[in-house]
Order: C-alpha cells, then sequence, then structure tokens
C-alpha cells in the first residue's frame, strides 16, 4: 500500500511555474499549456486591418475648436468603451454618433471629427465594431473620421 501524500499547499504569491513545481507538472506540459489552450497574443489596433476607406490615419488626437469639433472614442485593454474620456457603453456611442450624424446634416454645425483609439491589448473585433459602428451611422466622409495609427 502507497502512503498518501496531500497536495503541498501554495502561497498567494507563488506564480504558476512555481505551483507546477512543488506540484511536480513535468516542464514540457508547462511550456506546451499555452499551445494546447489557444492562448495567443493580443492584438493591437493596428494590427486588426487598416481603418475604413475615407478614414484619416492620425498620430495623435487633435485640439477641438469651433472650427471642428473634435470626438475621442477609446477601446481600453478590456474592451470597455470610452467617449471623450467617460466610460461609455456602445449603445451610448451609437447614440452619441447619431446626434453628430443630425448635427451635420444642419448647415449651422461646422463638420466634426470623431477619432477611434485603441489600448494595444484591446480586440481586433471590438476595433473592427466601432469602425463599422462610426461608419453606419456617420458616413464617414473624408475628414469626419480617424484613427490613432502611431
Amino acid at each position: 500500500m502507497s502512503a498518501f501524500h496531500p497536495l503541498p499547499t501554495l502561497d498567494w504569491h507563488d506564480t504558476f511555474a512555481d505551483a507546477a513545481i512543488r506540484i511536480r507538472i513535468p516542464r514540457a506540459l508547462i511550456l506546451l499549456a499555452p499551445l494546447a489552450v489557444g492562448v495567443s497574443a493580443p492584438a493591437s489596433a493596428a494590427s486588426c486591418g487598416a481603418p475604413l476607406q475615407n478614414w484619416s490615419l492620425i498620430n495623435e488626437v487633435p485640439g477641438t475648436s469651433a472650427v471642428q469639433p473634435v470626438n475621442f472614442v477609446f477601446i481600453d485593454a478590456q474592451n470597455r468603451l470610452h467617449w471623450n474620456g467617460n466610460v461609455a457603453t456602445e449603445s451610448q456611442v451609437r447614440e452619441y454618433l447619431g446626434l453628430i450624424a443630425g448635427f451635420q446634416k444642419q448647415s449651422a454645425f461646422p463638420e466634426s471629427l470623431t477619432v477611434l483609439g485603441s489600448d494595444p491589448n484591446a480586440a481586433c473585433a471590438a476595433v473592427r465594431r466601432m469602425r463599422q459602428m462610426f461608419n453606419d451611422v456617420l458616413g464617414c466622409g473624408h475628414g469626419s473620421c480617424a484613427e490613432l495609427g502611431g
């Protein structure tokens, strides 16, 4: 009869490698585990393909002015949306874009620039969804939509 050997206790500060060594997981399994579960490197907006047609690619968000108001939508690493620095839902962003589109139809309002930016760890699906939403709601004629590319 073999003796019972309980698993070693792990502390909160143990890394996965520490735990694997203490539990005696073969090193080959540790190195191959990310491949087995399909872990991939996060994608940045730049690796999500080029911005849509008629979009500008810019290196920084320009300041807003009476001549050209600027709105900035940012997708953070957790794929949360931010409208001009404030957390927003996808439906709120769609609503705000609709307001801009309505203002643009009135000749008394100057054409605004709406800029999309994203954290390098944002999901490509979120970036593409926002690009498409901008395009669908605003029309994104030349000079009205831009993406941070720097």
